[in-house]
């Protein structure tokens, strides 16, 4: 007597199942993905070479059962492709309705770059060497080096008292006058211009010239003519030239080349 064959399901109840277990929610709330050699394990199923039509319907159905899977799976990435364009589309209309927001957040950004800016040390005065923590305190001179407006406001007001001292300069290039004129009383300014246009000491009616020259002539030096500073000559001829470039005779005190002096 032929052996029975093992009793299983049938092909459709076994469809059935498979279809309630993929559809089924898991706990963890992740797509379920049933291995389909489940089914067909050896020591679940016993088949024939009797049952062969069986076989191949049972198959189908559970070819059907994937592809319907796959629609199920791209059904949800779908749904959530539509969702992400929604928020994104959510964002831009916001910023087209709440420009200021967009903007709100560009402005922490250029304040965040801005103490960083600030956090670099802050240049000192050529002059004084005090740190110009102010902006609004620096002058940039056409040297190049930064002076602190006090500083602008000695140099200048020095010009003023004592004619040698003009213009108030740093490394050979002149004050801009704007500088001069925002830090110089209106007065001194004035006669700051004159001096200037002037371009000679000697015409000038100042008390600290008339000292300084009591104290060029005290320590038997001369003053130039060109500019009035005083000059000591050490050794050499009578051929002087001061530190501003005016050249004259150490004997009489003229312009060079004007005077009867002999060149020794």
């Amino acid at each position: 007597m032929a052996a029975e064959a093992k009793k299983w399901p049938r092909h459709q109840e076994l469809v059935v199942h498979e279809q309630q277990r993929c559809l089924a929610s898991p706990p963890d709330g992740q797509s379920y993905h049933p291995d389909p050699h489940v089914l067909f394990a050896s020591d679940a199923l016993d088949l024939d070479v009797e049952t062969g039509p069986e076989y191949e319907a049972m198959l189908s159905e559970v070819y059907a059962l994937e592809l319907y899977r796959e629609e199920l799976r791209i059904a949800e990435q779908c749904e959530l492709d539509t969702a992400i364009a929604f928020s994104l589309n959510d964002l831009e209309e916001r910023k087209i309705w709440n420009p200021t927001q967009g903007s709100a957040d560009e402005d922490e950004g250029k304040v965040a770059l801005h103490d960083q800016v600030e956090e670099k040390p802050a240049p000192s005065c050529a002059c004084c060497l005090m740190k110009l923590d102010d902006a609004s305190t620096r002058r940039m001179l056409p040297c190049g080096h930064l002076y602190c407006r006090k500083c602008v406001a000695t140099r200048s007001s020095m010009g003023v008292r004592d004619r040698s001292l003009l213009p108030a300069h740093c490394c050979r290039k002149e004050f801009p006058i704007d500088y001069v004129k925002e830090v110089l009383p209106h007065a001194d300014f004035a006669l700051y211009e004159r001096f200037i246009k002037e371009k000679h000491w000697k015409t000038l009616d100042l008390d600290s010239d008339r000292e300084y020259a009591r104290v060029v002539k005290s320590n038997g030096c001369v003053q130039c003519p060109g500019c009035g500073i005083g000059v000591s000559k050490i050794v050499g001829c009578n051929h002087m030239k001061c530190c501003n470039g005016h050249e004259f005779c150490y004997a009489c005190g003229k312009v060079w080349k004007t005077c009867p002096c002999a060149y020794p």
